[in-house]
């Protein structure tokens, strides 16, 4: 860890890399998105699938952008100036590839900060739950930093470590991946010293193929050189093999219901005052520990028990008291309660699902007791591949109990074709969410419980804002 200045221009070569204009301090303040620059952001004109970082360097400056990092020829190409004296941003220009550039800078930073601890989650579940808690609770103790969004890919990743305070003392990295070899590219230019594999579902599974592939592609981030502890959710039997057969110096440290050196049991979901809460006890090398917090669900008790297990390892004490103070509460999209003026309680869960989570999901609404009506409105689930169809049918079938299910998206009409006509009287399928939300309006009455979760690219968010901007 250092405390002396670090500027922009150190962090790079003289070959092909050229600086223009006033240097900077890091850590950086960084876009990747026009639409999203700041004053003083840097702003990397990525190229992409669909569009053209450099065609939006105009207006990243019209907002205020501090320093612009393009490839020399599209920069020329486009006529955009260089600084000149006076001028109020600066500019990198790169004869290679930007994203090459950006994840070099990224390496050359975090080894010049050097953090005492990099800390990677992955996971079929909970990665962003669990990179949250681990924030507020080693933050307690420690200089903590890691992504505010979730930044889990390589630019992802480059991003928060040129966002990291020279102070940092913890830095944790968030690693996704939906096709083999992702996350080992992560390990290899973030090599983190603990790791988290929170579970393993099936999810991605166009790129991962199989159950087995999506455990391959989670055990990548066990690779890293400098990896020390290893921590892992223990009821998955499939999981805890591999871990098992990881080399002996690396400390295992499994958390589970039944296994594992923390023991998470006596769960509890349950509403009060029209809020979602959730109580267990930690069992733990210290002792038992009774916990109480404003989360939803099953799932997030393993996400809490992980980052308490992580907190006890690096000898933080926890305690039922330390966790109230913390007022830990779910986050956007993840399980988030509000209370409509309508009398409707909403549940928004729309970041993100595959089958774990949905079932996840359906089966902690379905132990609650408030109100008098059930309702859940479901995005389809991306990237399942041919099982798609299957894993669609379970999750109607697991959503029974409802008193309606509205389905959003294609994926859901194979699905459909095999429920039977008891339950499909319960169902309104849409193939988008535009008629959603005149569907609610007829649907929702006083003392309804409203579920809304999805795949990030349903864009539930939507009525969900809708929801709350109407009713609020």
């Amino acid at each position: 860890m250092i405390s002396s200045d670090v500027f922009l221009s150190e962090l790079l070569s003289s070959d092909s890399e050229h600086f223009y204009g006033k240097d900077v301090r890091l850590p950086l303040s960084i876009s990747i998105d026009s639409r999203d620059v700041k004053r003083g952001d840097v702003f990397f004109a990525l190229p992409g699938e669909k569009t053209d970082g450099h065609l939006y360097i105009g207006k990243a400056l019209e907002r205020g952008a501090r320093v612009i990092v393009a490839e020399s020829a599209k920069y020329k190409m486009y006529n955009f100036p260089l600084p000149s004296p006076g001028s109020l941003f600066s500019v990198i220009l790169l004869e290679g590839d930007i994203y090459e550039f950006m994840e070099r800078i990224a390496r050359v930073y975090l080894d010049s900060v050097s953090p005492r601890e990099v800390i990677a989650i992955t996971g079929s579940v909970g990665k962003t739950t669990t990179r949250e808690f681990l924030k507020k609770i080693l933050g307690q103790e420690f200089n903590v930093f890691g992504a505010e969004k979730s930044y889990n890919t390589l630019v992802g990743c480059a991003v928060t470590v040129l966002q990291m305070p020279l102070d940092t003392e913890i830095l944790v990295l968030e690693m996704g991946t939906n096709s083999p070899g992702e996350i080992a590219a992560l390990v290899g230019n973030y090599s983190p010293t603990v790791s988290i594999i929170t579970d393993v579902s099936n999810a991605h599974l166009e790129g991962l193929s199989d159950f087995q592939g999506v455990l391959n592609a989670k055990m990548e981030i066990t690779g890293s050189p400098v990896l020390k502890q290893v921590f892992y959710n223990a009821d998955n039997a499939d999981l805890s093999t591999e871990i098992s057969l990881l080399e002996r110096s690396i400390i295992k440290t499994g958390i589970g219901s039944k296994q594992g050196k923390y023991r998470i049991e006596n769960i509890k979901c349950y509403i009060k005052n029209n809020k979602s809460f959730l109580s267990f006890i930690l069992q733990s090398p210290s002792g038992e520990i009774p916990l109480n917090a404003g989360l939803f669900g099953k799932h997030q008790a393993y996400c809490l028990g992980v980052a308490l297990a992580v907190a006890s390892e690096m000898k933080i004490t926890i305690s039922a008291e330390m966790i109230t103070s913390l007022d830990l509460s779910p986050a956007k999209g993840r399980g988030l309660c509000t209370y409509l003026s309508s009398g409707v309680l909403l549940i928004d869960d729309s970041y993100n699902a595959n089958p774990a989570s949905m079932e996840a999901a359906l089966k902690t609404i379905k132990r609650y007791s408030w109100g008098t009506k059930k309702i859940a409105v479901l995005g389809e689930m991306k990237e399942l591949g041919v099982e798609s169809s299957k894993f669609h049918s379970k999750i109607i079938g697991d959503a029974e109990f409802l008193d309606h299910l509205i389905l959003v998206g294609c994926e859901w009409n194979s699905a459909l074709q095999s429920i039977s006509l008891e339950i499909r009287n319960k169902i309104t399928w849409v193939e988008n969410i535009s008629k959603v939300f005149p569907l609610l309006k007829s649907l929702l009455s006083e003392g309804t419980l409203l579920l809304v979760k999805g795949s990030h690219s349903n864009r539930l968010e939507k009525i969900v804002e809708k929801m709350v901007s109407d009713y609020e």
